[in-house]
């Protein structure tokens, strides 16, 4: 390299390999001849949808392909912007709850006459759902496979839980993942809200109604006296910092209030009853705060008022079983099940003349398919069912009050039940096109993110979910899914492999009493 302009010229082409080997993956697709749903009322058939760097470059008709671009094959398949969940509290790894930010009164000696400054019992605006994501492949797959791309994820079981997130589900570092970081303050009325584990709040079983708050009025004392401490300190920490004196204390959990009291960050308050969502307006009358409704079962019976005032609704698709529906199951009859008591416990079996010839607690024995009866009193199924009607139609009503309202699947045990529920909120009078809004454009307006998805229209994120026919088809599926650079086939993705029948723990009893019966 004694020549100085080889020398050059070695290390520029060594520079560029370099440079070739460690560009990002521009995610350059071309879905051609697929008709699209825009999301806004407006169709395209036969059209092409360009996507790059993780951005919808053009759709349209006659669109030339790229010669980089992978193609993908719409023929008979609809282009629907990415389905939003728009309340997720799976996927979240909480830590557990610190409620004690200051020394516990001795009240062997003393019987304090007054509530603790910091007693932040169920109380933790600081959290956050960003730093709490853990978006498993056992969370997500399910959630593609039904159509959806992002979701908005919400800390529960508390009064006052943190800050929501929203992020996308194409499994990506938390990092490129991360579309707002913070949403919305979440605050309930019931700890139990969205709870999937941990120990009982003080409205839920095991509580025991003890210590405070342990009742609804101390709930709403509690929450109340969290807010107002808050307004206090945001008094007080700039006239310290501007005249000295006595220092007040640095509250993690106050400060973390102050977007909210301040109107920069909307409240997503988890009120489902006509008692519930009345609480919460009026809560955030007397501290000025943006709310959006969660849940919001009966927020059909306010929906002139919610209309008035701009409030949007998060509308929970968990209706429930249908009361009065008897489904054959393939699990041991363990006696009858009453469908209008949801949770309520199994009547006890009653004494057969002859023993089973198996026992279906063995591994490996067959299951025998029973039917559950029903011997709920007809009046008693006859209300649950028209409590179930209103829950399902609720979304319907809200449309037409003028409500914004969005899809959530926040008590969902069963991810599959998301689109079939939407399906009878339609059967029951939504018309479509409302529905599709409620799954795309309406959670991106709700909750901030409309510049970025909600539509299919260049310059909005790659966000595209193809069905193999209109989603509100019994028999549509999901075909294919792009979320910004990833293309993904759920129907192709493996499935988790079961436990084998021998990890089963089956009691040694039991498998001797089963085969004294055999003999």
């Amino acid at each position: 390299m004694r020549n100085p302009i080889v020398f050059t010229i070695a290390l520029l082409f060594a520079v560029t390999a370099v440079r070739a080997q460690t560009l990002p993956d521009t995610g350059a697709f071309a879905i051609v001849d697929v008709r699209v749903e825009v999301g806004d009322g407006r169709t395209l058939d036969h059209a092409t949808i360009l996507l790059r760097d993780g951005l919808i470059q053009a759709v349209g008709p006659n669109l030339k392909v790229p010669p980089d671009a992978e193609v993908i094959k719409g023929a008979g398949l609809v282009a629907y912007p990415g389905f939003i969940d728009a309340g997720c509290s799976r996927g979240l790894k909480l830590p557990d709850w610190q409620p004690d930010q200051d020394r516990v009164p001795d009240t062997t000696s003393l019987a304090p006459a007054s509530m603790r400054a910091a007693n932040r019992k169920w109380i933790r605006p600081e959290l956050r759902a960003r730093d709490c994501l853990a978006l498993t492949d056992a969370i997500l797959g399910p959630m593609r496979k039904n159509g959806f791309c992002s979701a908005l994820f919400t800390p529960a079981g508390g009064l006052i839980t943190g800050v929501s997130a929203f992020a996308n589900l194409n499994g990506v570092p938390r990092r490129e993942a991360l579309v707002r970081g913070n949403v919305g303050l979440c605050m309930s009325f019931n700890p139990s809200d969205g709870a999937e584990a941990g120990p009982p709040g003080p409205r839920q079983a095991g509580a025991g109604g003890t210590g405070y708050p342990g009742s609804l009025l101390g709930i709403i004392a509690h929450i109340r006296q969290a807010l107002l401490d808050g307004d206090r300190n945001r008094e007080l920490m700039p006239l310290y910092e501007r005249t000295g004196g006595v220092r007040p204390p640095f509250d993690d959990s106050l400060e973390a209030l102050q977007p909210a009291l301040t109107g920069k960050m909307p409240v997503i308050f988890n009120a489902d009853s006509r008692n519930e969502i009345d609480r919460a307006l009026r809560l955030a009358d007397e501290f000025h705060l943006k709310v959006i409704l969660a849940g919001g079962g009966d927020a059909w019976k306010v929906g002139p008022l919610l209309n008035k005032r701009g409030v949007p609704v998060l509308a929970s698709v968990n209706f429930g079983d249908e009361p009065g529906v008897v489904k054959p199951s393939s699990a041991p009859s363990t006696g009858t099940r009453r469908p209008g008591r949801r949770g309520a416990p199994a009547d006890p079996p009653a004494p057969t003349e002859d023993p089973p010839t198996t026992s279906p607690a063995i591994p490996g024995a067959p299951a025998v398919e029973v039917k559950e009866e029903d011997d709920t009193p007809k009046a008693v199924t006859a209300d649950e069912h028209r409590k179930w009607e209103e829950r399902v139609s609720c979304a319907s009503l809200l449309e037409k009050a003028g409500v914004p309202f969005a899809f959530s699947g926040s008590g969902l045990k069963n991810q599959g039940d998301f689109l079939k529920n939407v399906r009878r909120a339609v059967t029951a009078g939504l018309p479509k096109q409302a529905a599709l809004r409620a799954l795309t454009i309406n959670p991106a307006k709700i909750l901030g993110v409309d510049r970025q998805l909600g539509t299919i229209e260049p310059g909005k994120m790659a966000n595209i979910v193809l069905m193999t026919a209109d989603f509100t088809e019994p028999s549509a599926s999901v075909k294919y899914l792009v979320i910004e650079k990833t293309r993904f086939e759920p129907g192709a993705e493996t499935a988790p492999t079961p436990n084998p029948p021998d990890a089963v723990a089956v009691d040694d009893d039991e498998i001797e009493n089963s085969r004294e019966q055999s003999r």
